[in-house]
Parts: C-alpha cells; sequence; structure tokens
C-alpha cells in the first residue's frame, strides 16, 4: 500500500510597504517565499498522508506543535511510525501586507467520489485534461503537484520536477482570497482537534476525518496558543497553554497552580464558555442583559452557578446553597475539557496574597493599560528590564489602603505579562437591579469557592476577594465576605504539573 511521499521543496513569501526599491523588493521577496512554497509542499504532501490514515485507521504514533512567530499554527504527526509529516493551518506571513501579494493557494475537492487536487479554486488536470487524484491511481508514478521560484516566478511542476510551468511573479500584487482575520491559509486544512481518543482534522468544506492517537497529548497546546519567548532565556519560554498562563503561584505549602489568561466570560445563547483574550478586559454594564437567551458576552456570575450562569439570586429568590464550579465547563479557549479548571478557596487565596515567601512583595494594585486592578506576581519574580518599580505590597493584615497606585503602560505591561504577572480587572458587579452603578472598572469582587458558615440573618455569605478605589485611595481585602445575591467576578484555575 502507498503509504507517504516524501519531498522538501522550499519556498516562501514576504510583504513590502509602498514606495519600496524594485530591487530590495524582489530581493526580500526571493528570500522570503521561501518559507510559504516549503509549508505549502509539506500540505501537498501531508493530505496525502491524512486521507489514507482516515481511511485504512492508521494511528498517530507522535505530534509536536508546529510555532511560528510565537503561536502554534500546525502540527508534526508521526503515524503508523512512518516519517514525519508537518500540517500548517497558517502560512507564514512576514506582516500585515504579505496577502496583498498574489500567491498560489492549493486545495482538494471531492469530485466523481474523489478527492482531487486543485489550484485557485480550479481543478488541476493532467496531459488528458483528467482531474488529478489526491489518492495516487498509480502509487509506482503518482502525480503529485509541487511549487517552487525559478527565476523570480511561482512555478508548478505536476511531474516530479522534471518540467515546471510559470504561473506569475513573485512581486505581482493582488488580495489573495485565502484570508481569514489577516491569516493566510491554503484551501486544504480547517483546524484541528484533539481528545484522549483521537486527532479531529478538518479540511475543505468542513468535512473532519478522525484519526486515533496513542501519543500523550498532556501538555500539547491547541491551534493558536500564544507561546510566548523569555527574551532572557529562549530555551525556556513562558508559555500561554490551552488558555493558562504557565507560571507558578504558590497556594499552599505544597501545592501550586496557573491562573487562566484572562477572566471569565459566558454566552448564554450558545452556551458557550471563554477566557477574555486579555487580561485587562472587563465586560461592564451588558452584564444587566442577561438572560438564558442573550447572545452577548456576560463576566460577572452568582455564587457557585457553573450550571446555571445566568442565574440571579436577587431576583430569582434563592441562594445557591451547594457550590457549582464554573472551572467544570468545557471552556472554548481553555483547553476544550470538562474539570480542567476550578475556582480557589478562602484559605488557597489567603496563603497566596498572605502568606507564601516574600508574599508581600508579590501582591498590590495598579493601573494596567488605563484599568484599575490587582497585580498577583509568581513566586518566581524576575523584574524585567527597563522597569524601575514593582508594585505596592499588600500587607499581613490582608488589606491596603494605597494612596499612591503604579502605573503601567500596555508595553510595560506587556513585558510583565511575559514573567507571568496576573492582573485582576475591577470588572465591576450587579448587586442589585438595572441602573445600580456597577462600578465598572473602580470596584472588583473575585468569588472564592467557600462559604461563610455563620449567621448573618437573611443573607448568606461567601469569601471572596475585594479591590477597589473609591475617593482616589485603593484598598484591597482578602478576607472579605459577601452575600450571595450579587454577581462578580470569577477567575479560574489550574494545578500546575
Amino acid at each position: 500500500m502507498y503509504k507517504h511521499l516524501l519531498g522538501v521543496l522550499i519556498i516562501g513569501l514576504l510583504l513590502v510597504g509602498c514606495g519600496e526599491d524594485p530591487e530590495v523588493e524582489r530581493t526580500k521577496r526571493v528570500s522570503e517565499t521561501e518559507e510559504v512554497a516549503k509549508q505549502m509542499n509539506d500540505n501537498i504532501l501531508s493530505i496525502i498522508a491524512i486521507l489514507q490514515a482516515a481511511e485504512n485507521q492508521w494511528v498517530i504514533n507522535g505530534v509536536k506543535p508546529i510555532v511560528q512567530d510565537g503561536v502554534v499554527v500546525g502540527y508534526t504527526f508521526t503515524i503508523d511510525g512512518q516519517d514525519p509529516i508537518n500540517v500548517f493551518l497558517e502560512l507564514y506571513m512576514a506582516d500585515k501586507n504579505s496577502y496583498t501579494y498574489l500567491i498560489p493557494i492549493f486545495g482538494i475537492e471531492f469530485h466523481d467520489n474523489a478527492w482531487c487536487w486543485t489550484i485557485n479554486g480550479d481543478l488541476l488536470t493532467d496531459g488528458n485534461g483528467d482531474p488529478i487524484p489526491v489518492i495516487p491511481d498509480n502509487p509506482e508514478n503518482p502525480i503529485i503537484p509541487q511549487i517552487m521560484i525559478i527565476d523570480d516566478y511561482w512555478c508548478m511542476s505536476i511531474d516530479g520536477g522534471v518540467t515546471w510551468q510559470q504561473l506569475f511573479s513573485i512581486t505581482e500584487k493582488n488580495d489573495n482570497p485565502i484570508v481569514d482575520s489577516g491569516k493566510l491559509h491554503d484551501d486544504i486544512f480547517q483546524n484541528i482537534e484533539f481528545d484522549g481518543d483521537s486527532f479531529y482534522i478538518t479540511i475543505v468544506d468542513g468535512q473532519v476525518l478522525v484519526i486515533p492517537h496513542d501519543c500523550s497529548i498532556d501538555d500539547l497546546p491547541f491551534p493558536g496558543t500564544k507561546i510566548i519567548p523569555d527574551k532572557e532565556d529562549e530555551e525556556n519560554p513562558l508559555i500561554v497553554e490551552d488558555g493558562a498562563i504557565k507560571a507558578e503561584f504558590s497556594v499552599s505549602a505544597n501545592k501550586k497552580v496557573y491562573f487562566s489568561k484572562g477572566n471569565l466570560q459566558y454566552m448564554p445563547s450558545e452556551n458557550k464558555w471563554r477566557f477574555a483574550e486579555h487580561q485587562y478586559d472587563i465586560i461592564g454594564e451588558d452584564n444587566y442583559k442577561a438572560s438564558k437567551t442573550y447572545d452577548g458576552w456576560l463576566d460577572l456570575f452568582g455564587w457557585g452557578t457553573g450550571d446555571n450562569p445566568t442565574y440571579f439570586s436577587y431576583t430569582d429568590g434563592n441562594y445557591y446553597s451547594t457550590f457549582k464550579d464554573w472551572g467544570a465547563n468545557a471552556i472554548s479557549n481553555g483547553g476544550k475539557k470538562t474539570n480542567l479548571w476550578r475556582t480557589l478557596s478562602h484559605a488557597e487565596l489567603t496563603y497566596l496574597v498572605r502568606q507564601r515567601t516574600n508574599h508581600g512583595d508579590l501582591c498590590g494594585v495598579a493601573f494596567v493599560n488605563n484599568m484599575f486592578g490587582c497585580v498577583l506576581l509568581p513566586d518566581s519574580w524576575p523584574l524585567p528590564s527597563g522597569l524601575n518599580s514593582t508594585i505596592n505590597g499588600i500587607s499581613d493584615l490582608g488589606a491596603a489602603h494605597i494612596s499612591e497606585v503604579v502605573t503601567y503602560s500596555l508595553s510595560s505591561w506587556e513585558e510583565m505579562e511575559k514573567k507571568g504577572a496576573i492582573f485582576l480587572p475591577a470588572a465591576g458587579k450587579v448587586h442589585w437591579l438595572e441602573g445600580n452603578d456597577g462600578c465598572w472598572g473602580r470596584y472588583g469582587i473575585y468569588w472564592t469557592s467557600t462559604t461563610i458558615n455563620e449567621d448573618h440573618g437573611d443573607v448568606d455569605y461567601a469569601y471572596c476577594w475585594d479591590v477597589n478605589l473609591l475617593d482616589e485611595i485603593a484598598y484591597a481585602f482578602t478576607s472579605l465576605g459577601f452575600g450571595k445575591f450579587g454577581k462578580n467576578s470569577v477567575r479560574l484555575v489550574r494545578d500546575a504539573k
């Protein structure tokens, strides 16, 4: 049985600004198009192996992420013990102008009960005018398209490189049709997902190919995961993986956690969970619109409402007596698995802020990108070069009255974030009916999983973490009890491995 056809053909891409000298532009294009052409040829060979694996129930034995410009853009697979193949979900772009250059777009199309090659949306045909199948009719003499740069032109071969057809100049400009959200891709692979049993590879037209695996995926990042390099230690980069900022925070003498990349958010109409794109992002007054059919995002929740996130005890009449953790849900940009995340307990929060080694230097309040909130620093904290100070610490009493609040510009915060700094924005609150001042950007309350077993009359209380800016004075409290009738922020954690 024909399996993998391996070949390495190197070619690539680049973007050049307006008004650039033609010779400089040409030189850059020759260099940069090498990477794009190599990725095209890799995908051409890889789809053959992927289709055969799905048809013959071959098993993926090994997998590694492909990282490009700090982002996971594909995977290197070993299938059925054969040589590795590379699958790219994104093709290389030097900058946002890259897709203004015309490039050949290879793809596949299901035609006459077989997958066939296409180029720029048209069926690719042989010398007889017949469509060329992806799985060769004759494994001993396969017809497989290849791409190469020759004399500053994109050229294509379908006879193993014996002859080459000139397509167009590498400096010809024309917006490419295969660009989604600024990402350039071919017309073959669309997405890759996985679980403990299989990889789910989505190809053109949304068809999903299921291929079982027998390899470890515990630390395998999903497509789009940001891999943030530490400039001072390139061999040990800080990783944002499956929604977790992988910097360690001690929450007891023998337990460490990773924080999520942003506050928890929920869209009721789609029953979809996600983490905020940036740590300083908040939803604000749209939280008043919460209902089971609301088609926007929410980021404030009643205590323990992981199984009923739009529940509001102030209007619905009853408090949640049993805590249902929001982390039990599958989070779309947080690993997509149930029970992967959890909420800190009051004891863990207290240890984090008031008991871990050097705790007084690792927690405080600040403005980040003009948003007020709390900054938490990981156990191992090297101050990024170029920053003169860290944060105003919180005292052992668990409360800080801070008249001068540190301010970080967006660029300064990005340097802090690369070292693992966590920011809990003052995302406001919903404690009464619509029209109440939610204190967006000035007041933040973060739930813990711990209820307060004391008699408070008609109101049930739970412990939370409070950070606020009132009357120009910043406050932070670690042991505040708050009535469960309110809707507050949620920041989830994962146990560090």
